[in-house]
């Protein structure tokens, strides 16, 4: 009877953990959805930032702007294009006419070319060329047929306003300006989509922390119920404590699943960044890892000094209004321009002697002419001039603004990494203390000296430490990348030449 009741107890102790456990078995099912798999793109940073090069559609579409834009500097410079003209008429007449003397029948043709050009200095030349064919029945025609040819040589020259191409040269001054400028702000928006692409990188990188955390957490606290599960059935335990240690596990695996959603979430997010495909999985290769910050404040202003890109473009509209203000000085002036041509003729029965004789200068005729329009009030040019000279003190004004403010952007930044490098410094030490004091709990807890609530609650004390000493990390991280956007140098640090 003795042995009976022994082998019962026995039996009883043996089945009632293989019962309780029987009671999360609902979980194992949905645990194998949170495994991080090994198969997929592994993905350094070095790695995201090359595929963002080749395949960001946001780099390409700012590389295609600047190409476009480049292209205004060619169509500035179509003033000077020469231009060439010809035509070919040909009439026939036969209408009556009341004297004999004019004929019944003429037939005419002519056949003209020219080029037009426009210089540097402003002058504008142009070469022409007429050749004309003449018949006719009428007997009175000294030349029947008739070969008459004209070469002429026609230049105008303005002398005052737009002096010798002054205006039109700086017309495309102003465009080339432009097109460095617009260059500038397209390499601005080029190192803002890698920061973008990096950013999202250590996002990634700290969901899989996340999550890797979360898993950590959940199979520390089903060994916790298994403890306490196994106590119960030894009466150092009571049901309330057996519940609480349950209702954890089912806490842990929450915020498991909630960590594996956001990291689905934040590969979509990569993927569209760097145009990949939508079922290819990416697994970050990078850790946060803790290295101490030595950059001092001097360093970092002599780069965003040297590097600012808005600084640059603040220096180029100092110089565009400086070019437009001479202009609007020119153009008080009055249109003075001199107007000359010299052309030569040539008539005879036969075409080729008509067009030798042309380039014989034999029958020159000379033309000058000086063009002078004034306008006596002249009020629209003095009010440009104006308006251009209190432009060019608002851009120096907002030159001497934005240097104010890229000391202090570059001092917010600069305390902001040195903030996050200490932070991370203790957040580190915070974390390896709540890892010793979670160990010595659970010890206690095996030892009958501590509670199921004190052992939980020092679990959630260690996930949270580890989950903060990870962020701190990612957060220092990016600090220092927008440290490098801020100066303009991130795209120098990462070796792109955009």
């Amino acid at each position: 009877m003795f042995r009976a009741a022994v082998i019962f107890i026995a039996f009883f102790l043996i089945s009632l953990p293989a019962a309780l456990l029987a009671e999360i078995e609902d979980l194992r099912p949905l645990e194998e959805s949170l495994q991080l798999t090994e198969e997929g793109r592994h993905l350094s940073l070095k790695e995201a930032v090359r595929l963002a090069i080749l395949r960001s559609l946001d780099i390409k579409i700012r590389d295609l702007d600047r190409k476009s834009k480049n292209a205004e500097i060619l169509k500035s410079k179509s003033i000077y294009d020469t231009t060439f003209d010809t035509s070919f008429e040909y009439e026939h007449d036969s209408k009556q006419n009341a004297s004999r003397i004019a004929g019944t029948k003429a037939i005419t043709g002519n056949f003209d070319l020219s080029f037009e050009k426009k210089l540097l200095t402003g002058t504008d030349i142009t070469v022409s060329l007429e050749h004309e064919r003449s018949s006719t029945n009428s007997s009175f025609a000294t030349l029947n047929p008739s070969y008459r040819a004209v070469g002429k040589l026609s230049v105008t020259q303005p002398i005052l306003k737009n002096a010798f191409g002054f205006l039109d040269r700086s017309e495309v001054k102003l465009i080339k300006i432009d097109v460095e400028h617009f260059d500038y702000e397209t390499r601005n928006r080029i190192e803002e989509a890698m920061r973008t692409v990096i950013d999202a990188y250590w996002q990634l990188v700290w969901v899989y922390e996340v999550l890797e955390a979360r898993v950590e957490a959940l199979e520390r606290a089903k060994e916790f119920w298994e403890v306490t599960a196994e106590k119960f059935t030894f009466g150092m335990a009571e049901k309330p404590d057996l519940y609480a240690a349950e209702a954890n596990v089912r806490n842990r695996f929450s915020d498991a699943l909630v960590a594996r959603h956001e990291v689905e979430n934040q590969v979509n997010q990569v993927q569209v960044l760097l145009d990949l495909a939508e079922d290819e999985w990416m697994i970050p290769t990078e850790r946060p890892q803790f290295k101490e910050f030595s950059r001092s404040l001097d360093d970092a202003l002599v780069q965003a000094f040297t590097n600012r890109r808005d600084y640059e473009q603040a220096k180029l509209d100092i110089e565009m209004s400086n070019i437009r203000l001479r202009m609007k000085k020119n153009s008080l002036w009055p249109e003075l321009d001199l107007e000359g041509s010299y052309a030569s003729n040539a008539l005879d029965l036969n075409v080729q002697n008509a067009e030798g004789e042309v380039f014989g200068f034999n029958h020159p005729t000379y033309f000058a002419k000086a063009a002078l329009t004034w306008p006596l009030e002249n009020r629209e040019a003095r009010a440009e001039f104006r308006q251009a000279k209190y432009e060019k003190e608002k851009k120096i004004l907002a030159f001497k603004k934005l240097e104010q403010e890229i000391y202090r952007e570059i001092d917010d930044h600069w305390r902001g990494v040195l903030m996050s490098y200490k932070r991370a410094e203790q957040s580190e030490k915070v974390r390896d203390l709540q890892a010793k004091k979670l160990e010595e709990e659970e010890k206690n807890f095996r030892q009958g000296r501590s509670s199921t609530k004190a052992v939980i609650d020092f679990q959630d004390d260690s996930i949270e430490a580890k989950l903060r000493a990870s962020e701190d990390l990612v957060a220092y991280e990016r600090a220092k990348i927008d440290l490098l956007r801020t100066e303009n140098t991130l795209l120098e640090t990462l070796g792109i030449s955009a």
